[in-house]
């Protein structure tokens, strides 16, 4: 789990499907060019079975969210539209968030993550479409 923790950012020049992603799960194309250049810092903090993850777009105030692996939370997103998710953390190091978004109607996405030196490699699937970044450890 430690090596989750700390502070990671996107790098965008990584992102793979990132067009086909986002319109075949139904986010908006307004949102779509809105986030298309946005570099995020996401900081991760553990403290005891609690996780608290903290997303900086620049495109407004940080957004945290504090939850236990494996309870869902539900809550509000960057936009502030309601939010399902459920995070969890296997035995050999994947990160895996199930999220359903009302942006999106609801479809389930499944974000996997997993470390790789001081990259964080990530995949999020809805639908059958997915795409693909990684995040470099600050």
């Amino acid at each position: 789990m430690a090596q989750f923790v700390g502070k990671w950012k996107t790098i965008n020049s990584t992102r793979k499907n990132y067009e086909e992603y986002c319109s075949s799960s139904g986010i908006p194309k307004d949102l779509i060019d809105k986030y298309r250049d946005v570099v995020t810092v996401m900081d991760m903090k553990q403290d005891g079975d609690k996780w608290l993850i903290t997303y900086d777009t620049g495109l407004g105030p940080p957004q945290s969210f504090t939850f236990i692996l494996g309870q869902e939370l539900v809550t509000k997103d960057l936009e502030g539209k309601g939010v399902k998710a459920t995070a969890t953390l296997s035995e050999d190091g994947i990160w895996t968030d199930k999220t359903s978004h009302e942006i999106m109607g609801y479809k389930e996405t499944i974000t996997t993550k997993r470390v790789e030196g001081n990259k964080m490699i990530a995949s999020t699937t809805c639908g059958g479409v997915s795409m693909t970044y990684e995040l470099e450890k600050q």
